[in-house]
């Protein structure tokens, strides 16, 4: 039922921000943003929500978090079929990023979502 309710929330919006930046290890960096309506806290006044980035390369995606720690549901699925490439609950915390093995991902695009324990959903597309 939750993947359910993830996919036709991934269906209805498009208006996420998709943000890719390169850093000095010439990797690129994708700013995962908070997926509409799932945030306990819209205002943005008097918390810090996490900040959630993923680097890549042609093997793997370390995703790393600010302000959080605990454990996410993760969740990568190929477009435009929405295939399941990943599913898994993982640990993550400023002190411990996630490295998720994506050499067997052919070329194409994907999406990345994380849903962490207070019901945040962050989400991100993945170009390979």
């Amino acid at each position: 039922m939750k993947k359910l309710v993830v996919l036709i929330l991934l269906l209805i919006s498009s208006s996420c921000e998709i943000i890719i930046a390169q850093n000095n290890e010439e990797k690129p960096k994708i700013v995962l943003t908070p997926f509409p309506g799932t945030s306990s806290n819209p205002t943005g006044l008097n918390d810090i929500l996490p900040v959630i980035e993923a680097e890549f390369d042609s093997h793997e995606l370390i995703l790393s978090v600010t302000n959080y720690f605990g454990y996410s549901d993760i969740l990568i699925l190929k477009s435009p079929n929405h295939n399941v490439m990943y599913d898994e609950n993982e640990y993550i915390s400023d002190s411990s990023p996630l490295s998720i093995d994506i050499s067997s991902f052919q070329p194409g695009v994907y999406v990345i979502i994380v849903s962490i324990d207070s019901g945040e959903m962050y989400t991100g597309e993945l170009i390979i």
